[in-house]
């Protein structure tokens, strides 16, 4: 794969990985504040993940996870079945994305 096909594809993950997070959050009735209040981090950096602009690490998805009560078999299970999440990203590629959050 070239630098443009792995960053557009890296930025799609990204995209789809915030759409999940974001309908996980909505499904367990929190906002974005509440969400960042309970990670320590700013409720900007919730939007810009919720949104693509910024990826996260592993350690912070499973935060964001944790906050939201929900965990990863559900995060998994919502990029694979929510169609406007999903566009062609599998779970395997949500692993690729390792830009720090905080």
């Amino acid at each position: 794969m070239d630098r443009v096909s792995d960053r557009q594809a890296q930025a799609k993950a990204r995209l789809d990985l915030g759409k999940a997070l974001r309908v996980l959050r909505k499904n367990a009735g929190l906002t974005q504040e509440q969400v960042a209040h309970s990670m320590g981090i700013k409720p900007s950096k919730i939007s810009e993940v919720e949104n693509g602009r910024k990826g996260l690490r592993w350690y912070t998805v499973l935060r964001y996870v944790t906050a939201v009560n929900a965990n990863l078999r559900e995060l998994a299970d919502e990029i694979e079945r929510n169609p406007a999440a999903t566009s062609g990203t599998s779970s395997q590629d949500i692993g690729s994305l390792t830009t720090e959050c905080e």
